[in-house]
C-alpha cells in the first residue's frame, strides 16, 4: 500500500528518533498461504530503505506495528538512511501477510502514523531542574 502525499517529503528531523507505526487486522488465515513479515519501505533520490519485522504475527486480531526510524532498525537498500529520509518520494507497507492469498484477506488497515515520541516525565524533569539550577546561579 503506498501513502498519500500527506506523508511524504522531509523526515529528517525524525533520524534516530522517530518513529511510524499502523494497526492491521487480518480477516482471514489461510490454510496454505506462508506468513510474510511485516515490511515498510521509504524510497527517495537518496536511495531505499527496508523495515522487516523481527517476527511473524498471524492473529486475526487488531494489532499495532511499529517501527523506529533509526539507522540500526532500517535496512538500506541503495543510497544512505540519512539521504533517503531527507526525502522520502514514497512511502509503502506491506499488507498482502500470506503467500498465495489476494488483498481480501486484510479486514483493518488504520491510524498510519509519523512520529515523534511523547517527552518522557523524567526527561521533562530534568529539564526543568536543569532551568532552575541555571536560574539560580545568575
Amino acid at each position: 500500500m503506498a501513502a498519500p502525499s500527506k506523508f511524504l517529503g522531509d523526515w529528517s528531523g525524525l533520524s534516530g528518533f522517530g518513529k511510524v507505526s499502523y494497526d492491521i487486522k487480518i480477516n482471514v488465515r489461510p490454510g496454505d498461504g506462508q506468513p510474510n513479515p511485516f515490511e515498510m519501505w521509504l524510497i527517495g533520490p537518496g536511495g531505499s530503505l527496508r523495515w522487516t519485522s523481527p517476527g511473524v504475527d498471524t492473529t486475526t486480531d487488531w494489532i499495532t506495528i511499529q517501527a523506529k526510524l533509526d539507522p540500526e532498525d532500517w535496512t538500506v537498500d541503495s543510497g544512505s538512511f540519512e539521504g533517503v529520509l531527507a526525502d522520502v518520494q514514497q512511502f509503502r507497507i506491506r499488507v498482502r501477510m500470506f503467500s498465495n492469498t489476494d488483498f481480501s484477506q486484510v479486514n483493518g488497515f488504520d491510524n498510519v502514523v509519523v512520529s515523534v515520541p511523547e517527552p518522557t516525565t523524567s526527561g521533562v524533569l530534568a529539564g526543568v531542574a536543569g532551568m532552575f539550577l541555571r536560574r539560580r546561579k545568575r
